[in-house]
């Protein structure tokens, strides 16, 4: 299980007995997250540069996507985790 909150950080949870096994690091508030089927990749919406992609397995940033606007609302993978959405606000 994953959570995401304000302080920047998401949180890895192993589910039997609710004890976190990992913390990523995104540094800046985060609004949403997504993983792959596989759980080999979580994606995070930065809340004022798009999104990162991080190696669920090691912890490691892989890519830091930025968007044209500001602050990312939501990241959301596609069926089959083909494609990416993020929605996020233009700039005025």
């Amino acid at each position: 299980m994953f959570s995401c909150s304000d302080d920047g950080t998401v949180c890895l949870y192993e589910t039997a007995q609710l004890t976190r096994i990992g913390v990523f690091n995104i540094k800046e508030s985060c609004r949403s997250i997504d993983v792959t089927k596989d759980s080999k990749y979580l994606f995070a919406a930065a809340a004022t540069i798009g999104f990162n992609i991080y190696d669920v397995q090691t912890g490691k940033k892989i890519l830091d996507v930025h968007v044209p606007g500001l602050n990312s609302k939501q990241v959301v993978l596609g069926y089959g985790d083909k494609q990416i959405l993020c929605l996020y606000e233009n700039e005025k």
